[in-house]
């Protein structure tokens, strides 16, 4: 058994209940910093370019852009909100995980909230996302401590993949299997390039944006019962850094 299945597990079988009072204080706050900086970000550089790149009317989808009349499709949307939240490096970060933990979580999440309203009218409460989001960053920044070596990947985007996952599989509900198979599918999708970092880059920011939109997916596949690799943490083929 992977240890990516006892991370699942822990995903699926926590409840907001369990968490802790200062762990839900906590996520209250950072949802609302990440949000604001989303926004601040709206205004940032080749955030036109990247909305326009997503093809289609910018109003035909079913998840809004952070301060923009736009809406996209939910994996787009993602993508470009988990960007505007990063392309300042403003959203909060955990330095000994050295992840920035909340942005794709919370942008895979939001994305979710508004497809769960329009398509089925469904309406996420302020503790499912609390939940969705906590559990989500928790993924990230375990995996970022476990990370034994220096940067060759871009680990806010890889770890943030799995967190986001973990939060969108939160909100669909998914059971242990079908997230250790999102997991893997994830896993096959991880990107970033710290080439990106040294030359200051605009796509270091939206390396944050591919990953949380490549989650999307990830969960779509799975729920449609597409299996992925189970073996992504410990088997031995695994990425020897990040």
């Amino acid at each position: 058994m992977d240890s990516i299945d006892t991370i699942a597990r822990h995903v699926t079988r926590t409840r907001f209940a369990d968490l802790p009072e200062d762990a839900v204080e906590a996520t209250c706050k950072f949802i609302l910093d990440t949000l604001g900086v989303g926004i601040f970000g709206s205004s940032g550089p080749w955030v036109e370019e990247l909305i326009s790149a997503q093809g289609g009317p910018p109003t035909s989808g079913v998840a809004r852009v952070f301060a923009r009349s736009v809406t996209l499709s939910t994996a787009s949307a993602a993508l470009c909100n988990a960007y505007q939240m990063h392309n300042s490096e403003f959203d909060c970060v955990h330095e000994g995980a050295v992840v920035h933990a909340v942005t794709c979580p919370l942008a895979v999440a939001l994305a979710e909230v508004d497809r769960q309203n329009i398509d089925a009218g469904i309406q996420v409460t302020g503790q499912q996302l609390i939940r969705a989001i906590a559990l989500g960053v928790d993924v990230a920044c375990h995996l970022g401590v476990a990370s034994t070596s220096g940067l060759k990947f871009f680990r806010p985007g890889t770890c943030g993949a799995f967190g986001a996952t973990a939060a969108l599989a939160v909100l669909r509900d998914f059971d242990t299997a079908r997230l250790v198979s999102a997991f893997g599918i994830v896993h096959a999708q991880l990107c970033g390039t710290m080439q990106a970092h040294t030359e200051g880059s605009p796509l270091l920011g939206m390396q944050m944006g591919f990953n949380a939109r490549n989650a999307v997916l990830a969960c779509d596949l799975a729920e449609r019962g597409v299996p992925g690799p189970r073996n992504v943490l410990e088997g031995p083929l695994r990425p020897s850094a990040e």
